[in-house]
């Protein structure tokens, strides 16, 4: 972030910096997770960790709201070439990659058929877990304009805020109706396998929205901070949100309340933080989640050979394995390649 807080080399939203390595961890736990066969004996772990998907997607287009905020001066064509150049291309050489090794090599290696209908899609929506950085990238595009108006008209943006918040909330609700009843025949054959991405957009992009009016209101939210009693229920709102998702995994909306509120709690200010390596670790967060599939199939590749059970501590320290052998890989290729 442009602001640091006095005293500190750390940007404005420490929580939001440090929590990504344990979002980054979440969701490869995640992964590790299904393949392992979910465990009922691990799934309060994923109940807990339920939020880390929905904080990248919050706090990439919170992050994105307060970049316009600061910068409202910069062009569409400035932003379009610098986010495809941190994102979509990345997703590109990264998909194609994957297709290569994953989708042609594997199956010459073992002697199978290649199937060449899944590279349209892949190409279209990012390989596998790729299709996230497709989503944000794609997301981005109709929103930025969006985004620029409300930044150039700051006497409007507590309207702006209940727009969004009113549009976002009101996916919410007509989202199972919009997932249950599009019918996806129109699409055509050949690129039939992006429905899964379709459905995706249809189920994050309310939190998009709920995550630029919280962008707008950030000064405010950074006010309301310096009152003891909003530290406190933001605290207690997770405390008490995450006992009522544990007990009831079901309950409507449950996921999307406890993630909005853990958001909220880490836009805490926090001037005090001795531990910087998880905030160099959190630099690597994206890069950890390009790679770690790639980790994860060949750790799943040896688990199978040898023949070892998928218990539930193979799948805790294995996750653990694959998120330290994908931070590795992102910081040796961080030294070949310099480049974001």
């Amino acid at each position: 972030m442009k602001n640091k807080i006095a005293g500190t080399s750390f940007p404005r939203y420490v929580g939001l910096d440090l929590f990504r390595p344990v979002a980054a961890y979440g969701i490869i736990f995640y992964h590790f997770y299904l393949m392992g066969g979910s465990h009922p004996s691990l799934h309060w772990v994923n109940q807990l960790r339920n939020c880390t998907f929905s904080f990248f997607v919050i706090s990439s287009f919170f992050v994105l709201t307060i970049s316009f905020k600061s910068h409202h001066e910069r062009s569409l064509r400035k932003f379009l070439l610098r986010r495809s150049q941190r994102i979509w291309i990345p997703c590109i050489i990264w998909t194609v990659l994957y297709l290569c090794f994953w989708n042609i090599f594997a199956p010459l290696i073992k002697r199978e058929p290649i199937n060449w209908s899944s590279f349209l899609p892949s190409l279209l929506c990012g390989y596998s877990h790729l299709w996230f950085l497709q989503f944000i990238f794609m997301s981005s595009l109709p929103l930025a304009p969006l985004l620029r108006f409300f930044a150039r008209n700051k006497e409007f943006h507590w309207h702006f805020s209940i727009l969004s918040f009113t549009s976002g909330l009101l996916l919410f609700f007509l989202r199972p109706l919009l997932i249950d009843h599009i019918n996806w025949a129109w699409l055509p054959q050949m690129v039939r396998g992006v429905e899964g991405f379709l459905g995706a957009i249809i189920n994050y992009f309310p939190s998009i929205l709920l995550a630029i009016g919280i962008g707008l209101l950030a000064d405010e939210i950074d006010t309301w901070y310096r009152h003891r009693l909003f530290r406190t229920l933001t605290l207690l709102a997770v405390a008490a949100w995450l006992a009522i998702y544990l007990e009831i995994p079901t309950i409507k909306f449950g996921k999307e309340i406890y993630s909005f509120a853990v958001f909220i709690a880490l836009l805490r200010p926090l001037t005090k933080f001795r531990f910087r390596s998880l905030y160099t670790i959190a630099k690597y967060s994206y890069a950890v989640y390009i790679l770690s599939m790639w980790v994860l199939m060949i750790a799943w590749s040896v688990l199978y050979r040898a023949g070892i059970d998928k218990t539930p501590g193979i799948v805790l320290s294995g996750s653990a394995i694959v998120f330290g052998l994908s931070l590795l890989s992102s910081v040796l290729l961080r030294r070949l390649f310099p480049y974001d």
